[in-house]
């Protein structure tokens, strides 16, 4: 079915209803299918907050889980060297119960995958987990900051690229959790382009792209915070005090809408472990 359009007739500047002066204008319109906002503001889409990033993957090895040595002394090690220490993949030492040793307990030497101790008394048969770095060219990759915005809003998808080439999503599979990529064949290091999903941010996305505006119907409407509204109280049918309480605070300004992207930007950071937007 082809695009339906309407016929609207508008009143022109200059109407009086109490003269004969039926003028009016028209204009061919068409009618657009949307996805209705909410009329209770409690039931408004929450918004995620993310932070834009570009960085180049990192190859991912074996993952390995052995003893330490020489037991009881300040500096021990394992088997391997170029441990990985950053990402998700920081190592974890045990002692000889299995019991996860802090990590401010001692230091780590990731190119000689040694761990000195600075304090006493030191493990005995301990041991430790860790990934190796992998190859120039590997399947797996790795990005440092995880994790990837994960929602349905396609302009915030990540894009992954190499020097030559453009991968499309069907020839890698990803774990926005941890932020690993795998590959089908082995690749040299690619680059990533994407969206980190924080706590904190000026960026907030919606799981829906091209918003409406113009329309004062369709408008969209945010909402930071909650707000006990004054006056918003009432009785209900047998008399009984009924108190509204805090719902979603509505905002006119302090924030930018981007429109086609379906995402906000505000003007100071927001913290959502204390503010939620709508």
């Amino acid at each position: 079915m082809s695009t339906p359009k309407i016929k609207v007739y508008k009143l022109v500047r200059g109407y009086s209803e109490s003269s004969d002066n039926d003028i009016q204008g028209t204009v061919n319109d068409e009618l657009l299918p949307i996805v209705d906002k909410s009329v209770f503001p409690t039931d408004a889409y929450v918004l995620k907050p993310v932070v834009q990033r570009k960085e180049t993957l990192k190859s991912l090895g074996t993952f390995v889980s052995e003893s330490i040595g020489p037991s009881g002394s300040q500096t021990q090690s394992g088997s391997n060297t170029n441990w990985i220490g950053d990402g998700s993949f920081l190592p974890i030492v045990k002692d000889d119960l299995g019991v996860v040793i802090p990590s401010s307990h001692y230091t780590i030497n990731y190119i000689l995958g040694t761990i000195t101790f600075n304090i006493t008394p030191y493990p005995l048969n301990g041991t430790v987990q860790y990934y190796l770095s992998g190859g120039t060219t590997n399947t797996t990759w790795y990005c440092v900051n995880y994790p990837i915005y994960n929602g349905l809003n396609q302009n915030f998808q990540e894009r992954v690229f190499s020097q030559t080439n453009l991968y499309a999503k069907s020839e890698y599979v990803v774990d926005l959790t941890t932020g690993i990529f795998v590959f089908p064949i082995a690749v040299e290091a690619p680059y990533v382009e994407f969206y980190q999903s924080v706590a904190t941010s000026v960026t907030f996305v919606s799981d829906h792209e091209n918003w409406l505006t113009g329309h004062i119907r369709t408008n969209p409407d945010i909402f930071v915070g909650m707000e006990d509204y004054p006056g918003d109280d009432s009785v209900d049918e047998y008399g009984n005090p009924v108190h509204q309480g805090p719902i979603p605070k509505y905002v006119e300004t302090g924030y930018t809408i981007h429109y086609r992207d379906g995402s906000v930007t505000f003007g100071a950071r927001i913290d959502t472990s204390l503010t939620i937007v709508r």
